[in-house]
């Protein structure tokens, strides 16, 4: 009898263990389901362009029929929302599905640790929509302030700030940077009257990479740009019109992007897992939960490194967790 094995989440993670399970499992009886609530997978990776208007939505959406067409894997658009993990069973609304095992892929979501007003009034880039709302207002604001007559109201439309100097938060200052020169030019607004601004608690931009590669993109950002970086301060709180910073001051702008940090799916709230830092699901060296046949993978698991830190949430951690985690679903299988 074929085992079952059910993926939830279409997202980096989900996809890799889908493909790596169907290319090395041909000589197995498996019967591989992919469940997403999108008929397609985005390029989380590139949303920021979408966002700077460098592309198109489209560009960013790839067709999950695409992906597994010379497969054998199951695509299935639900919204799973419901988990027994000792009744071996995920659910929707409408639809059951039973597993012999099962893959946990369900990502992330922007993490606002608490931060008085940011949810309401800032904008987060974890998805297309998110990407195509920020496109949209950064428009609407040079619109605006082409023909406010108000300093003050005009200052605030053209200040935009990003929260966060990892990946995605530096990615997505240089696009403004890039895009706000045409800007300028279509509403006959000098550059200089409009502001960048990028804020991170921490003491140094992109504090993953080397000192030096660090170093190199905050003098590009700068001198390049014409971005202003603040450092070792955080985000306090947020208003419609104004950021207020942990060093006590307060900008002015309409805008706030909070690209700083994420948290795991807000569907492990009701799972019986223990969890790790920002609500990650806890595993063991091989991807496992606590139930030897489920396994978390990518932004929503907890591996940890040789320092028992656990990996960051990134696309190489989803994609090298998705294939061990298939290789070792195989291995349990064949006895390994």
């Amino acid at each position: 009898m074929a085992k079952r094995i059910v993926i939830v989440g279409a997202g980096y993670a989900g996809i890799e263990a889908a493909l790596k399970l169907y290319k090395k499992g041909r000589k197995d009886d498996l019967d591989i389901t992919i469940i997403d609530r999108n008929p397609y997978h985005t390029l989380l990776t590139e949303i920021h362009e979408v966002a700077g208007n460098r592309v198109s939505e489209d560009t960013v959406k790839v067709p999950l029929a695409d992906v597994f067409r010379n497969t054998n894997v199951n695509v299935v658009l639900d919204n799973v929302d419901k988990f027994d993990f000792e009744g071996k069973k995920v659910a929707s609304a409408t639809h059951e599905y039973p597993y012999d095992y099962l893959i946990l892929a369900i990502g992330s979501t922007p993490n606002y640790f608490g931060i008085p007003g940011l949810e309401e009034h800032g904008f987060p880039l974890w998805s297309v929509e998110d990407a195509m709302r920020i496109r949209d207002h950064i428009e609407r604001c040079f619109f605006k302030a082409a023909t406010e007559p108000d300093e003050e109201r005009r200052r605030k439309l053209l200040t935009f700030m990003v929260g966060g100097a990892g990946f995605t938060g530096v990615e997505m200052i240089g696009e403004l940077g890039q895009w706000v020169k045409k800007l300028c030019r279509q509403h006959r607004i000098p550059r200089s009257e409009v502001r960048l601004v990028l804020v991170d608690m921490l003491d140094c931009v992109l504090s993953n990479l080397c000192d030096q590669n660090s170093r190199k993109a905050h003098e590009y950002m700068e001198k390049k740009l014409g971005v202003e970086i603040i450092l070792s301060t955080a985000v306090k709180s947020v208003t419609e019109d104004s950021v207020e910073l942990g060093n006590g001051t307060t900008i002015g702008t309409h805008t706030l992007i909070w690209a700083a940090g994420v948290r795991a799916s807000d569907d492990v709230e009701n799972m019986d897992v223990e969890k790790a830092n920002s609500r990650r699901l806890s595993v063991d060296d091989y991807c496992r939960t606590k139930y030897e046949n489920v396994y978390a993978i990518g932004d929503v698991g907890a591996l940890k490194d040789e320092k028992g830190k656990p990996y960051p949430a990134m696309v190489e951690t989803a994609l090298q967790t998705a294939e061990g985690a298939a290789h070792n679903i195989l291995a349990s299988i064949r006895g390994g």
